[in-house]
């Protein structure tokens, strides 16, 4: 699922900006909060992904500008990202078929 194309685009940079993060925070030994650490834009931290982190709670800000990982949450995170992704794609395929059916039922009634 999800390779090539707009959509697939869109999500390989999502999953790159999240891998970023986690590699950071994950390099610094940031995954307790007595081992919080800064999250540098240098380092390819996506702004945008780190809010969606930290909504949802795989990310945690201990104090300002001071993060930690909580990978029990991140496997949340995870999922939540394969089931919106799978229902974007159901989406998309019934509208797909939707249209296709509609041309062959018009183009066969002219």
């Amino acid at each position: 699922m999800g390779g090539s194309g707009l959509i697939g685009g869109v999500m390989n940079k999502a999953k790159q900006a999240r891998r970023a993060i986690v590699q950071a925070l994950v390099g610094a030994g940031a995954t307790i909060p007595a081992r919080a650490a800064r999250l540098d834009a240098g380092a390819g931290a996506d702004p945008r992904m780190l809010r969606r982190m930290l909504r949802f709670g795989a990310v945690v800000e201990t104090r300002p500008g001071l993060y930690y990982l909580d990978a029990e949450r991140l496997d949340g995170f995870r999922g939540a990202l394969r089931r919106r992704r799978a229902t974007l794609w159901a989406a998309l395929s019934g509208m797909l078929g939707t249209a296709v059916t509609a041309l062959l039922v018009f183009g066969i009634a002219e």
